[in-house]
């Protein structure tokens, strides 16, 4: 679940990747440790209180959004699951599979439903009722269809993450269920 919203203090190119420093109200951050960043995991290379520094690979930044960040802009900010911890919504890795943009958005009084493009080649890992995380918020697909998702979304999360500040195009990180794609990995393989 999404700790807090963070926002970018610098971006700037490191050889074979880039360097993104984020203002934080962790306290306790140690160097090596995992933050997810907009869904993205990333290993913290320093911290001071109020801000850490993550180094991202030329990997993450083909298959992420985080390239296309800004000083100012906010991002979801979530720790490394304790084994005593809670465990609300669904198991995200921080493993971004796909970059994807909002189609539309519906505000209904303090509530408001998205519908999200689906990338080509992805619909498998779509089921209504599943999960998905958008941009690292673990969140239930409402409708889901070959071209496109939709989820409905609390004005709890909307306050408390950076959906509510999305516009239609707005780009968004999507990591699927982990369960969904080792279930399709074992039928492509056994041909069921």
């Amino acid at each position: 679940m999404i700790e807090q919203v963070g926002e970018v203090l610098l971006l700037h190119a490191i050889p074979h990747g880039l360097a993104l420093s984020v203002s934080s109200e962790f306290k306790d951050i140690e160097i090596g440790e995992s933050i997810s960043v907009d869904g993205a995991c990333l290993t913290v290379s320093s911290f001071r209180r109020g801000e850490f520094v993550a180094d991202i690979s030329s990997e993450t930044v083909k298959r992420t959004t985080l390239s296309d960040l800004r000083k100012g802009h906010k991002v979801n900010l979530e720790r490394a699951l304790l084994a005593s911890s809670r465990v609300g919504g669904h198991f995200v890795q921080g493993h971004v599979d796909c970059v994807s943009k909002v189609l539309e958005i519906r505000r209904k009084s303090d509530f408001a439903e998205f519908r999200i493009a689906l990338p080509k080649g992805f619909s498998a890992f779509v089921v209504e009722k599943g999960s998905i995380a958008v941009s690292g918020i673990s969140l239930t697909i409402a409708k889901a269809s070959v071209r496109d998702f939709e989820i409905a979304v609390i004005p709890e999360t909307l306050r408390k993450t950076t959906l509510g500040e999305l516009k239609p195009e707005s780009k968004v990180n999507l990591e699927f269920d982990i369960i969904a794609k080792y279930i399709q990995k074992a039928v492509n393989k056994h041909g069921a």
